[in-house]
């Protein structure tokens, strides 16, 4: 099972795209760095995995729930900078 698993998330603000047809998965023991300018969607990104936001389309699952669901935000934690 992957730890995360990010299948063609988009997430919209209004008219604006924020994040579109990401694809990502996230292994046990693997390490990922989010890299990018301003705006760039790292920080969206985060709070889609985190459960905080939810997609406009697509699907962000945590230890095969879904990232908003209760049994994946049990598994998280959040350390800002």
């Amino acid at each position: 099972m992957s730890l995360v698993e990010i299948d063609g998330a988009t997430l919209r603000y209004g008219a604006l795209t924020a994040l579109s047809g990401l694809d990502l998965r996230l292994e046990p023991g693997e390490v990922l760095g989010l890299l990018g300018h301003n705006g760039a969607g790292k920080t969206t990104t985060i709070k889609l995995v985190l459960g905080l936001l939810a997609p406009s389309e697509g699907r962000v699952r945590v230890l095969g729930h879904e990232a908003r669901s209760l049994g994946a935000r049990r598994q998280l934690g959040d350390l800002p900078e």
